[in-house]
C-alpha cells in the first residue's frame, strides 16, 4: 500500500491547479503594472490616464496585449504614437485608458502580453442633418458632414 506523504499531496494539488484553471493568464507574461493611490483626500472621477510604454525586440505586438483590471477584467485601451522594431514588435508607444480614482483608494491594472478576449463590439452611427455621431458607449465622435468649413477665429 502505498503512502502519501505532504509533498505528494503538493505535487497532485499543483498539477490539479494547472488543469482546473485555464492557461489564461497563466502564461501570460506581465508587461507592466499601472498602479496610483489617492492621497489628497479627493475623488478623481472616470477619466483617460496615458502611459509611455518602450519594449525589448519581440517582447510584445499590438495585436497581442490585454490591459486588466484589479478585478482581472479586460479593460479598453489605445496604443499611440507607436513606434516598432525591424521585426515588427513594439519599440515604444503611448497606452491610454479609462481609469478612476476614489477618494482614499487606489487602481491597479496590468498589461499581459496575450491575445486579448473575443468581446461583441457595440459601435453605434447615428447621421444628424450636420454631423455623423460615432459611438461605442466608452466614448463618442461628432464629426461634421463632408464639405468645405469656415470657423471663427480661436480664443
Amino acid at each position: 500500500m502505498y503512502r502519501l506523504r505532504k509533498k505528494d499531496i503538493l505535487f497532485v494539488g499543483l498539477f490539479l491547479g494547472l488543469i482546473v484553471f485555464s492557461a489564461r493568464g497563466v502564461w501570460a507574461k506581465e508587461l507592466a503594472v499601472f498602479e496610483a493611490k489617492e492621497r489628497l483626500g479627493l475623488h478623481w472621477e472616470r477619466t483617460l490616464v496615458t502611459y509611455a510604454m518602450t519594449f525589448s525586440p519581440a517582447q510584445a505586438t499590438a495585436a497581442k496585449l490585454r490591459l486588466l483590471n484589479d478585478q482581472g477584467q479586460e479593460q479598453a485601451f489605445q496604443l499611440w504614437r507607436v513606434k516598432t522594431h525591424p521585426d515588427g514588435s513594439l519599440a515604444s508607444a503611448r497606452l491610454s485608458f479609462f481609469a478612476e480614482l476614489p477618494k482614499g483608494g487606489s487602481y491597479s491594472y496590468r498589461l499581459l502580453s496575450e491575445e486579448p478576449a473575443v468581446t461583441e463590439q457595440s459601435l453605434s452611427v447615428s447621421l444628424e442633418p450636420n454631423y455623423a455621431v460615432l459611438d461605442n458607449e466608452i466614448v463618442a465622435i461628432r464629426l461634421p458632414k463632408a464639405g468645405k468649413y469656415q470657423f471663427s477665429k480661436p480664443l
